[in-house]
């Protein structure tokens, strides 16, 4: 699960970079409808990605409510630590 959000967090870095990189300099003729086009792309991208860390998000919090839920039942005696370690690893 960390590396997932490794590679997600590096990846809008990584965009966010080459946004700065590409920035435009002075802007000639024509040149505006091109980077319309362009901020267009980079905000599908953008909300795409947004979207993603949401969905990771909310996979994140199950993770967290099941490990929360297995240590609880595992305080009270309902589950022994053979079995609690087994749904960690997993």
């Amino acid at each position: 699960m960390r590396h997932r959000f490794h590679n997600l967090s590096l990846f809008i870095a990584t965009l966010a970079m080459m946004v700065l990189i590409v920035a435009p300099g002075p802007a000639q003729a024509g040149d505006e409808t091109e980077y319309l086009a362009q901020w267009e792309r980079l905000d599908h991208q953008r909300a795409s990605l947004m979207q993603q860390l949401e969905e990771l998000e909310g996979e994140h919090q199950e993770f967290v409510d099941t490990i929360e839920n297995l240590k609880a039942q595992h305080a009270r005696g309902d589950v022994s630590r053979r079995v609690l370690e087994e749904h960690l690893r997993e």
